[in-house]
């Protein structure tokens, strides 16, 4: 059986937060990833007892009725009781990256666990790009890798490559201005912005899931490249 549409669905904001510049975000991870751990069990226990009513179940006793390896289960149990810690007890409670990504990896971990082979089939390829970056950034990942990444995507990204525009001699009026476009008429050399617009540079870290979701193929080439283990 495959993971539900639901769980994989729920990937999706984790990886969108955790690739964008906004406060909190890691705590913010940290919650998602608790929540998509605990429905992930539910949805197992469900599966085998569908009468059965989980409302009253506490985490840990769900973790243990989907009989989680211990290892593992100290792991999600941990993060699960952070969460509760600073949602609770400490609202100003700092979450750190490397926790953050630790939490999420855990979360990947139960999905394999529970799901088996069939897992993360049908995982969108962003998420997954997402996902192997995330590892990465938490305790298992490779610190010289990812500052490789980095800068790859910095200095190396080619954010024209997956429209594979052809650059010709056709001249487009732009405000009173002609600028070189290609045979679509999209303008490919620089101008100045408009006053209602904003210079962004997307391939700095902080704009990373507008790269996953809109330049795929390049991050995933990256990744390759780097032999970045595979989710």
């Amino acid at each position: 059986m495959k993971t539900p549409s639901e769980i994989i669905d729920l990937l999706q904001p984790i990886i969108s937060i955790y690739f964008y510049q906004i406060p909190y975000k890691h705590r913010a991870v940290l919650i998602l990833s608790d929540s998509v751990a605990e429905i992930s069990c539910k949805f197992k226990i469900r599966d085998r007892s569908p009468a059965e009513n989980l409302k009253k179940i506490d985490f840990p006793d769900l973790v243990k009725k989907v009989k989680v390896p211990k290892k593992l289960s100290d792991k999600l149990l941990k993060y699960h009781e952070l969460r509760n810690e600073f949602q609770h007890r400490s609202p100003i409670y700092t979450i750190e990256e490397k926790t953050s990504a630790d939490s999420v990896v855990a979360t990947l971990e139960l999905i394999k666990f529970l799901w088996k082979k069939d897992a993360l089939k049908d995982i969108p390829d962003w998420v997954g790009c997402g996902l192997r970056i995330i590892n990465l950034f938490s305790s298992k990942g490779n610190m010289e890798r990812r500052n490789i990444l980095e800068s790859k995507v910095i200095n190396e990204m080619d954010l024209y490559l997956d429209y594979k525009m052809i650059e010709t001699n056709v001249l487009i009026k732009e405000d009173g201005i002609f600028v070189r476009g290609d045979l679509t008429g999209s303008i490919i050399e620089k101008r100045l912005p408009k006053k209602n617009e904003a210079i962004i540079q997307v391939c700095l870290p902080k704009y990373w899931t507008y790269l996953l979701q809109n330049h795929t193929s390049t991050v995933l080439q990256f990744l390759n490249d780097l032999h970045v283990k595979e989710i």
